[in-house]
């Protein structure tokens, strides 16, 4: 599966709508269709590879700038869990310059896919310089070039060994290392990637070491596995170190074009037998980084971080630039109008940030504001070009380049830039401890990370002292915060699903921690607007600013225009108060802890949300503490249609499904699409009580318009007095607390 994604990076395209990548393949039945990843849509514009479950395309979105779409069938549960893991991993490892970039992923169920297996979409950016074993395979690599590629290799190591816990890639070598459209180096291919470390000892028996050796020889290529790898039995330990000693045998075929153990051979690598010249070659200055990576024991081998630092002091005494693009490659040319050196200043700003060994600087230097300005609008141009010129292709080892150049016109790029260039940074001081910072949702993943480096650099204009970010987004965080970063991803405004009241006072909690270790520090609070919102307002009354939620609202107001906020937060910050402002004897005789079971739903009148707008076909699904317990979702024709005037509301079973805490009924309505021959699931509106906050003698919960929370737009399909009631059943045993 590496082989087929590593071979679809191989390809180029170009930005234009009609035109498709250079020798692929266009007659494939999902060729010209649109998809949607992640709330991206894109039209896929031809096949670039294909293997037994697993196909590759190119894909374009609207504003013309072009994907690599990788499609997965897994046949199983392990298959699943792999892509799963890849995904998972390049997810949160993309951001860095060194590692090829990571857009979005969606995954259908083996049910919802038609085919009986399940389905994995995986978008990523289309590297179209070519890989690095193709341009050493024409020529040798100057010193420079060397030094470069084995610098960004080393630096996309380090960090995936930094994450906590550490990620070993364990197929690390040359063929997974690319050019983008500039000449910088990109590693690809997670797919054999691994938090997991092995510790073999005395006691491991002989079937232990031989499955292990098995599980590793799966993951691995023979030319670069470590000795630990081959040699169970020398008890090492087996992680992190293998992939710097695939380094050592990388900057070694970068140096002289093969492989310092090409044989593959057990014995030759265990004892780590391998020749480097004697006489002067122009790569001698290298020699001792390729000794102190390739020595037998893992725990001898440098840290990734100190190879780094190595490296990088070798490239100031060389005299080489490592912010620059590797130079002297035959890349494929750019549209005339296209500056490469200007767009080469985008990832040059972006690696600049990463090269800290060297400055020991955690911070990029910050140009003058006017310059900083031309710089941005230079760059914004130009990266439209470059994403809209047709570039090279080549296909396999040994082909010829085919170039194709067309002039792209300059009304995307202005379209682009008047959308998101014209927006600064969205920073609000709700106090002098809170700051709201709201990033924009819908920026594209290209303009994502400038966006954030703006908002951050607007708040260290604004204010003194040390500030820990807490991001609510599903969007990674990717500019570097020294470890005060938290990632606490809430549900999407839209999805019917609100945060719980365990994650709000989580999340408060350690904002309080970090605010009492020193009085000059603050927080910020960055994603989208509403969940950002909510947080700030529940930190207000939790910290005791504000008695009121009303009050908490009124304050972040007089800051910014807030959104309306769907009366399930609401709830939430009525039900913190409650908690925060009572005492706990008094809060004891207000809450119980019964068991609460789910019995029915009843909803009056019908909503019409099918397309003859008579009535529904709906699907419940009940969310406890944050968790989906159960679901009516089952197959499309199994599903109860109500219809009006026939059914004058909808009555549904809930199996007695036992909650607590914070729950949720989620309301959907069941939607057939015959373009993609699946069932969508349409939010019609979400029902949301505390279960230790009900009365114990109630038996229907009932809940107006003004209760659920319902999108604008659908309002006109709700008629008049609209209620739900939900009926409970609570038990007469209080567990207490």
């Amino acid at each position: 599966m590496s082989d087929l994604l590593r071979s679809a990076f191989s390809y180029f395209t170009q930005a234009s709508p009609t035109t498709t990548v250079s020798g692929c393949k266009t007659d494939h039945p999902l060729v010209g269709t649109a998809v949607e990843v992640g709330g991206l849509r894109l039209k896929i514009r031809s096949l670039l590879a294909e293997g037994g479950y697993a196909l590759v395309f190119s894909a374009q979105d609207a504003q013309g700038n072009w994907f690599a779409l990788k499609r997965q069938l897994a046949a199983d549960r392990e298959a699943a869990n792999a892509i799963i893991r890849e995904i998972r991993f390049l997810r949160e490892l993309t951001g860095h310059p060194a590692i090829i970039r990571y857009v979005q992923a969606a995954h259908l169920g083996p049910q919802e896919s038609g085919h009986g297996r399940a389905e994995f979409l995986m978008l990523t950016e289309l590297c179209s310089g070519g890989s690095v074993v193709e341009f050493l395979q024409k020529k040798d690599f100057t010193s420079s070039q060397v030094m470069k590629i084995f610098y960004a290799a080393c630096s996309a190591v380090r960090h995936m060994h930094t994450r906590n816990p550490p990620i070993t890639h364990r197929d690390i070598k040359v063929e997974n290392l690319l050019f983008d459209s500039c000449g910088f180096v990109k590693l690809c291919d997670f797919g054999s990637a691994t938090t997991e470390t092995f510790q073999p000892d005395d006691l491991w028996s002989a079937l232990q070491r031989t499955q292990l050796e098995e599980e590793l020889a799966r993951h691995t290529t023979p030319m670069y596995r470590a000795p630990e790898l081959l040699d169970l039995y020398s008890n090492f330990p087996i992680g992190p170190p293998q992939d710097i000693w695939a380094l050592g045998c990388i900057l070694f075929y970068l140096c002289y074009r093969k492989h310092p153990f090409e044989d593959s051979a057990k014995l030759r690598i265990i004892n780590a037998k391998y020749v480097l010249p004697e006489v002067e070659t122009g790569y001698n200055m290298f020699h001792p980084l390729i000794q102190t990576t390739l020595q037998v024991d893992p725990r001898r081998r440098p840290l990734a971080s100190d190879l780094c630092e190595r490296a990088g002091a070798l490239a100031a005494a060389m005299g080489v630039d490592l912010t620059k693009p590797v130079e002297g490659l035959d890349l494929p040319q750019l549209a005339p109008t296209a500056s490469v050196n200007a767009t080469a200043g985008q990832v040059q700003r972006e690696l600049a940030s990463h090269t800290t060994e060297i400055s020991k600087n955690m911070q990029s230097p910050r140009l003058p504001s006017a310059a900083a300005h031309r710089a941005d609008h230079v760059h914004e141009q130009t990266a439209q070009q470059q994403a809209s010129a047709m570039l090279g292709a080549i296909k396999g080892q040994g082909m010829t380049w085919l170039k194709n150049i067309k002039d792209r016109t300059t009304a995307m790029a202005q379209t682009v830039q008047s959308t998101y260039g014209g927006r600064g940074p969205d920073v609000s001081f709700v106090t002098s401890r809170l700051v709201i910072a709201p990033l924009a949702e819908g920026i594209p993943e290209a303009l994502a990370s400038q966006a954030e480096d703006a908002m951050r650099l607007s708040i260290l204009e604004q204010a003194r002292g040390q500030f820990a970010i807490y991001n609510l987004s599903q969007r990674r965080l990717r500019c570097d915060y020294s470890n005060r970063s938290s990632e606490t991803p809430m549900p999407p405004l839209g999805s019917g699903i609100t945060p719980t009241l365990n994650m709000l006072m989580s999340v408060c909690r350690n904002m309080a921690l970090f605010l009492r270790q020193k009085a000059t520090n603050f927080v910020v609070i960055t994603g989208p607007e509403a969940q950002c919102v909510l947080m700030a307002s529940v930190m207000l009354l939790y910290s005791g600013v504000v008695e009121k939620p009303l009050s908490a609202i009124e304050l972040v107001c007089e800051k910014r225009n807030i959104p309306i906020l769907p009366p399930s937060y609401h709830r939430q910050l009525d039900i913190l108060r409650t908690i925060v402002s009572t005492d706990r004897e008094n809060l004891r005789a207000m809450v119980h802890n019964r068991r609460v079971l789910l019995d029915s739903i009843l909803i009056s009148p019908t909503p019409t949300f099918n397309r003859s707008r008579t009535g529904c076909r709906p699907i419940v699904e009940i969310y406890s503490a944050g968790n989906k317990l159960w679901t009516t979702g089952k197959d499309y024709e199994e599903l109860q249609s109500f219809e009006l005037p026939e059914s004058s509301k909808v009555d549904l079973n809930l199996g007695h499904v036992p909650v607590a805490d914070d729950v949720q009924v989620v309301v959907y309505h069941a939607r057939w699409t015959k373009m993609q021959n699946r069932m969508q699931q349409h939010l019609m509106f979400s029902a949301s009580f505390h279960a230790n906050f009900i009365d114990p003698h109630t038996h229907i919960l009932e809940m107006g318009r003004a209760d659920l929370d319902i999108s604008p737009d659908d309002e006109g399909k709700f008629g008049e007095p609209f209620r739900v009631g939900i009926r409970v059943i609570s038990k007469m045993l209080d567990r207490g607390f």
